[in-house]
């Protein structure tokens, strides 16, 4: 019972309070006044008289002084002496001066040295009040000082549990994250000293030198650190990641962070609570990331711990496991109905667990489903482990930890994911539907613009009549304008489904770039502006797809014509040296309308030009320069662009050169000349062309008239028919040939002829979408040539095989 207590009960029962006082005075009179003071206010004084230190001392030793009453002048003595020996005894002890000589001064200084009161020996009447009131504070101290010892005691088991845990901890504080606390489990996990890892860092500092990385070998951004996470917003949560030791080993680490809240809200601070998971990684790296078994420190939020001793029967759980249960902090609990929470199947599993601990020690760790008094259905994460105390089993201890949000991710993972295949599936089918489509009209499209660009290009020619000459010539400039179009639509359409192929081979630019700029001789002309070029080295080479090279400059120089309205074109190619590396190099200047620097970024973009709407001031799709940018990037090359408002654009590319790569064989061309020619007259060559359109079969022989003898027909099986009876030096054949077989077909059955095992076969297609090339090429085919096609580019090709 306490003081304040007994006194209470003494006063309701009209019975005097003993009272334990320890009396400095030298004057008898004075002492008997002070009992009899103390009597009266109904206290039962058992009191020591003392007047030297020396018995002072000796009272003080003694102990057990409810309060000290001291005179301050004495012959051999005084109050603040008295005070000074008390308090170096016991701090908090009450003391007051009672004195009939002291003045204003002494008393304040007896105040501020510890005393709690003075009185004046001819004003006893306050002696009692002050008594109970001092008595009252002291118990108040006494109390405090006793919780914070038991703080302190609290506080060195929780630092105890904390450095012997097996998982690594590490303590954050304040806004700038300082970290400050990190236990030797997180030191040994990491690998290094606390110097290094802890002393004086913050949170940046922390994640710089704690070296963590994702599992595609990045650093590890700081706002992704689960630490800092929950130090600056506030967010409980959980992530596994690499941490490099300083010896260079790399451990696999779960984290589970959370932060510390003041009773405001605040954020105060933060707490990781790490484990080293690369053993259980190692032995499956097929385990679902959450499905990583946590150690007992494994999370810092909802988990609890508890106890059973197996003498007393007694188990206890702390706070976290009754709210985990939903039951009060009062409910009456045991090891039974603690497992009758769980759920039927869980319930029997648990228990065999536990009676397997209790009586040989065997551990577990397991997941089950588990039933809260208030009916909600989680999951838990249950672990036991036996202590033994000389050889016996006296405890069995473990943890206990929600893990329902857990759970419920990988029911929602497992939900995504059949999402993910279902709309995996419906992509790849409106893929090939969009492929399939885009083929069609590539043929469907090309066929007829074949026809229209191949009569209007020998009307152009043959009409005598300027005005019906220049109609035609129309027609046919209209035609290549769409045919440019659908060109650069369904090259943006390969290009974005990333289908493009490259087929390399070593090749010259400087003939490759002059056969590019004959086409706009008439473009030229029209819009007079003139085109030069420079070819300083004529001896430059690259190893390119020729065709998508061409593209390259084709659309460079058409872009050039198309914004310059005065003045012209240079053209220009040159090897470049880039540390020791060969580069070719084409340029192309216009002194047309120019690009403002803020727009250079708009001209790589899908359909976009600077000058845009109904009111733009120049043709085209706006996809010229997108598809040049990603086929240079495709074959290994670099593009950029210089150019000033009103005084014209400089776009230049790049690609790695090589060292004249065709001297070889100019070589074997030059050994092989010195033999006799042959004596017997040339054939004039005899080629079939198998195509089912029969404008498309008209051009054909109208652009081959002065190359070749062309002989035609309409289907595979016509075809085939005259293979048989007649020796073709060149076979040209469309893919697409109606209801008859295919062009593919016709061509798997020359393959089968042992007479046209090497005559060439040009496919001659209005399919030119994604792989279909290689498709035609890897199929037998020698050659490709896509619809619409120009006259000199047919003659050329042909020209190229058969001469």
């Amino acid at each position: 019972m306490n003081l304040q207590s007994k006194y209470l009960k003494a006063f309701r029962g009209n019975m005097k309070i003993r009272l334990r006082v320890l009396i400095v005075e030298d004057s008898e009179d004075d002492r008997e006044l002070l009992l009899l003071e103390l009597r009266r206010g109904n206290y039962e004084p058992d009191y020591v008289c003392v007047d030297t230190p020396e018995a002072m001392q000796s009272a003080l030793e003694s102990g057990g002084w409810d309060i000290i009453l001291s005179d301050y002048s004495m012959p051999k003595f005084n109050g603040l002496t008295a005070l000074r020996m008390a308090k170096t005894k016991d701090f908090e002890i009450p003391f007051i001066i009672i004195s009939g000589t002291i003045g204003e001064e002494i008393a304040v200084m007896a105040m501020k040295s510890g005393a709690q009161d003075y009185i004046m020996k001819g004003n006893l009447s306050r002696l009692i009040p002050a008594i109970e009131r001092e008595l009252k504070e002291y118990e108040i101290r006494k109390q405090r000082r006793e919780a914070l010892a038991q703080l302190e005691e609290s506080r060195a088991f929780f630092r105890a549990a904390l450095d012997n845990s097996t998982a690594g901890i590490v303590i954050a504080v304040g806004p700038e994250g300082k970290i400050l606390y990190v236990n030797q489990a997180g030191l040994m996990i990491r690998g290094g000293n606390f110097q290094n890892l802890a002393e004086g860092v913050g949170v940046d500092e922390y994640v710089a030198r704690w070296q963590m990385y994702d599992f595609e070998g990045n650093p590890l951004e700081c706002d992704r650190v689960p630490l800092t996470r929950a130090l600056k917003y506030g967010e409980k949560n959980s992530r596994e990641f690499i941490v490099k030791r300083d010896n260079g080993e790399d451990r696999i680490v779960l984290a589970n962070a959370s932060p510390i809240r003041n009773e405001a809200g605040n954020i105060d601070a933060a707490i990781v609570v790490f484990s080293d998971i690369t053993e259980f990684r190692k032995t499956d790296l097929k385990l679902k990331r959450n499905e990583v078994l946590l150690n007992l420190m494994g999370r810092t939020a909802k988990i609890g711990g508890w106890e059973f001793d197996t003498k007393t029967m007694q188990t206890e759980w702390t706070e976290e496991v009754y709210h985990i249960h939903e039951v009060d902090l009062s409910f009456d609990h045991n090891v039974q109905k603690g497992i009758n929470f769980y759920a039927p199947g869980s319930k029997e599993v648990l228990e065999a667990a536990v009676v397997r601990c209790i009586e040989s020690g065997e551990p577990y760790d397991l997941e089950l489903e588990f039933i809260t008094a208030k009916g909600n259905h989680r999951w838990v994460n249950s672990i036991g482990k036996a202590h033994y105390e000389n050889g016996k089993i006296t405890k069995v201890y473990g943890s206990f930890q929600d893990i329902t949000e857990r759970k419920l991710l990988e029911i929602e993972r497992l939900n995504a994911q059949n999402e993910l295949f279902v709309a995996k599936e419906k992509a790849e089918t409106m893929s090939r539907l969009k492929s399939h489509f885009l083929a069609n009209m590539s043929h469907e499209l090309r066929t007829p613009l074949n026809g229209i660009l191949g009569y209007s290009d020998i009307l152009s020619e043959k009409l005598d009549d300027p005005e019906l000459s220049s109609m035609a010539q129309g027609i046919y400039n209209s035609g290549k304008r769409l045919s440019e179009t659908l060109n650069l639509i369904l090259d943006f359409s390969v290009a974005e489904a990333d289908k493009i192929e490259v087929f390399p081979q070593d090749i010259k630019f400087v003939p490759v770039v002059e056969s590019c700029i004959e086409q706009f001789s008439e473009n030229l002309e029209r819009k007079n502006l003139i085109l030069t070029t420079q070819f300083p080295d004529e001896d430059i080479y690259s190893s390119l797809d020729e065709r998508l090279f061409k593209r390259i400059v084709y659309n460079l120089i058409d872009n050039a014509i198309k914004f310059t309205q005065t003045g012209g074109i240079l053209v220009k190619v040159e090897k470049e040296d880039i540390e020791g590396t060969p580069w070719a190099v084409l340029q192309v200047k216009d002194t047309g309308i120019g690009i403002k620097e803020e727009n250079f970024h708009l001209i790589y973009e899908d359909f976009r030009q600077v000058s845009e709407g109904i009111s733009r001031n120049y043709e085209g799709t706006g996809l010229g320069l997108t598809i040049t940018k990603k086929t240079v990037e495709l074959m290994g090359g670099i593009i950029s662009v210089e150019s000033n408002i009103g005084e014209g654009s400089t776009f230049t590319v790049k690609f790695p050169g090589k060292q004249n790569p065709l001297l070889a064989k100019n070589r074997k061309k030059l050994d092989n000349s010195t033999q006799p020619a042959d004596s017997t007259e040339q054939k004039f060559p005899v080629a079939l062309y198998v195509e089912d359109d029969p404008i498309n079969r008209d051009v054909m022989g109208m652009f081959l008239n002065k190359t070749c003898i062309l002989d035609t027909a309409g289907s595979g099986e016509v075809a085939l028919k005259m293979i048989t009876s007649k020796k073709y030096d060149l076979i040209l054949v469309d893919i697409n040939l109606g209801e008859s077989m295919s062009g593919m077909e016709v061509v798997k059955s020359l393959l089968a002829m042992p007479d046209y095992h090497n005559v060439p076969i040009i496919a001659v297609t209005a399919y030119s979408m994604g792989n279909e090339r290689s498709n035609f090429l890897n199929g037998g085919c020698t050659h490709y040539l896509a619809k619409p096609f120009r006259k000199r580019e047919l003659i050329d090709l042909v020209e190229s095989i058969l001469m």
